[in-house]
């Protein structure tokens, strides 16, 4: 008989079900300790090359508060990881065998919150007067900070990213193209706001939940690294032309002799932003002396939405802002929050925290839990610059992931259960 070249049933479903094994969720790719201690490795490299006259701390200084970030964070997920529980493996199994059946449940409730999405952003749009990108356009004196209604827009971001990974797993695992399409119109709805961290944040994690749910070919690999130095290459350009030309940013970057001259500008940006975050963090410490306070004002200051944030810590926050080398480069990795409420301690404990988070969600398979360790991953990955894992705008993910995944199977359990008692009913116990 002759092969017909396509795959039996048996095949298929085995095919759908082989992304959550072992080998394909447990991938090394995406791994806590690859994501996090790699990028701080790979920072931590760039910086000992000394390429920029602003990267004034030596090597020593350097690797000492690396250190401070990455070993805590090792210790403790390794000590983390050890107390996986067998049973609730088990449960875990169970649940993904029957995650098939919940995925129209899932997609009905992602729908459900998308349509609310949309009424919140048609209010925005009108309130704001349009939209950051048509403002460029028509060249209209507004940008994207004058987008979104204050204490609301953050939270309507946070949805709309959680709704657009949420498509992207449904993507994976169903093949299709309705979730694709409208993944990718999250990614449009960001360029037209002019958010990069909307769509950095929505590469990231749709990245890493495509390699948990269906891994990633070394084509797509390739593909990906040729993206990256074409994004480079963009980079540099656009860069350019905001700064005024290749010239006046090499005169911000002051890069020393040993710098490469023959590499495009985007290599010298890509540097600058990689390693300034780092030389920020530790003039921090050379220069601030730690709050010392349990209120963890400037590491938590970004976790309340606008108006309960104003009333805490007043509406000028500058006592709670870090201070920079250069106002150029004006971030100081998610980091410096912690050293500046409880000192280089701040650091490691909040390492502790990110790790915690990230073994909690890692260990455990459900889509649920998959789809927040994309949040806690890209978090980690941006910690070299920001403070993403209490920045409201992103964990709040947490929260509408939970929505979408979990909420509506408890509620049918519920249903069930109080099904079941009604039909026991005191005629029917007496007859």
């Amino acid at each position: 008989m002759k092969n017909s070249g396509k795959p039996n049933q048996a095949t298929s479903d085995k095919a759908a079900l082989a992304p959550f094994g072992e080998a394909s969720l447990h991938s090394w790719i995406v791994h806590p300790l690859t994501v996090f201690v790699l990028v701080w490795l790979a920072v931590l490299a760039l910086y000992m090359m000394h390429l920029s006259a602003i990267l004034q701390f030596n090597n020593d200084e350097a690797i000492q508060a690396t250190a401070y970030i990455v070993i805590p964070f090792v210790v403790t997920f390794f000590l983390g990881y050890q107390l996986k529980s067998k049973k609730a493996d088990k449960s875990q199994q169970d649940e993904l065998a029957s995650l098939d059946q919940e995925l129209a449940r899932i997609d009905k409730k992602v729908i459900y919150w998308f349509r609310i999405w949309v009424c919140i952003t048609i209010v925005e749009i009108i309130v704001c007067g349009g939209v950051p990108l048509f403002w460029l356009v028509a060249h209209i004196g507004k940008n994207y900070k004058d987008f979104g209604i204050s204490s609301v827009h953050g939270l309507a971001n946070a949805l709309i990213l959680s709704i657009g990974v949420t498509k992207v797993a449904l993507y994976a695992r169903t093949r299709e193209k309705r979730h694709m399409w409208m993944a990718l119109g999250v990614l449009l709805w960001a360029i037209t706001i002019i958010s990069r961290n909307m769509v950095i944040v929505m590469l990231l994690e749709g990245t890493i939940v495509w390699q948990m749910l269906r891994g990633i070919s070394r084509r797509l690999i390739a593909g990906v690294l040729i993206a990256f130095f074409a994004l480079i290459l963009a980079f540099g350009f656009v860069g350019d032309m905001r700064t005024g030309g290749a010239d006046v940013f090499r005169k911000l970057a002051q890069p020393t002799e040993n710098y490469p001259d023959f590499l495009p500008s985007g290599f010298l940006w890509v540097y600058m932003y990689m390693t300034s975050p780092l030389n920020n963090l530790i003039y921090n410490g050379e220069m601030e002396k730690p709050l010392y306070s349990i209120l963890l004002p400037s590491t938590t200051k970004q976790l309340f939405p606008t108006i309960i944030r104003n009333t805490v810590y007043g509406e000028n926050n500058d006592a709670l802002s870090e201070d920079l080398v250069t106002s150029t480069f004006n971030v100081s990795t998610a980091f410096v929050g912690p050293y500046k409420d409880f000192g280089w301690m701040g650091v490691a404990g909040y390492s502790v925290l990110n790790a915690l988070l990230a073994v909690y969600f890692w260990r455990r398979r459900s889509l649920y839990h998959i789809l927040g360790y994309a949040v806690i991953a890209q978090c980690l990955v941006i910690s070299i610059f920001f403070n993403h894992l209490l920045y409201l705008p992103i964990i709040f993910q947490l929260f509408w992931l939970y929505q979408f995944c979990v909420l509506p199977r408890k509620m049918q359990r519920k249903r069930g259960k109080s099904t079941s008692v009604s039909a026991i009913s005191p005629a029917s116990l007496g007859s």
